[in-house]
């Protein structure tokens, strides 16, 4: 079995980011700006981007054969939203966190999570974090490993805006702990 470094991913799975990215901000827009963020553009942008992401991982999954559920793309109210994990694979709970090239080169390979995520405050030792780094224009997901929730460091976000409710996961405080496939 060929192990793939960097997923490229279809244009009808690009297509699918794209429509989810749009439904979801047209009902979730209050709630973006309540995490902090509210440039319509950037929040349609790292929507699409996560959903790649989530993608990404899924067929990283596969071409090593894993049977992952694949990314769910339903939209859900405010108040319906949840922090499950985005991918399952067996009782495993993956949770997948994506960055676009844009946002790597301005504030280096990290990543967001919630404070108030479970994954933080009590992370369960069957919740896996998948990290990528997404590149929208080509299409492509560099799935650079996976790290047990339960063992994870966070760092204060670089982003002002973003300390209130966020904290940052930097690939240099991670990279030797970090589970190749």
């Amino acid at each position: 079995m060929t192990i793939v470094p960097v997923i490229k991913l279809d244009s009808y799975t690009i297509s699918k980011c794209s429509e989810f990215a749009i439904s979801r901000i047209r009902d979730s827009y209050n709630l973006y700006r309540f995490r902090g963020k509210s440039k319509y553009d950037k929040i349609l942008s790292d929507i699409k981007t996560g959903a790649m992401g989530e993608w990404g991982v899924y067929y990283k999954l596969l071409s090593c054969g894993y049977d992952a559920s694949e990314p769910d793309m339903d939209i859900y109210s405010d108040k319906c939203k949840s922090y499950n994990c985005d991918l399952e694979l067996g009782d495993v709970r993956i949770h997948v966190k994506s960055q676009s090239l844009d946002s790597c080169s301005r504030y280096g390979n990290s990543w967001l999570v919630q404070k108030s995520d479970p994954m933080v405050l009590d992370p369960h030792y069957l919740d896996l974090f998948a990290f990528t780094s997404v590149d929208p224009i080509n299409g492509t997901v560099n799935v650079l490993g996976f790290h047990w929730a339960d063992s994870m460091k966070y760092s204060e976000c670089a982003v002002p805006s973003y300390r209130k409710t966020k904290l940052s996961v930097y690939l240099r405080n991670i990279r030797g702990t970090l589970i190749q496939l």
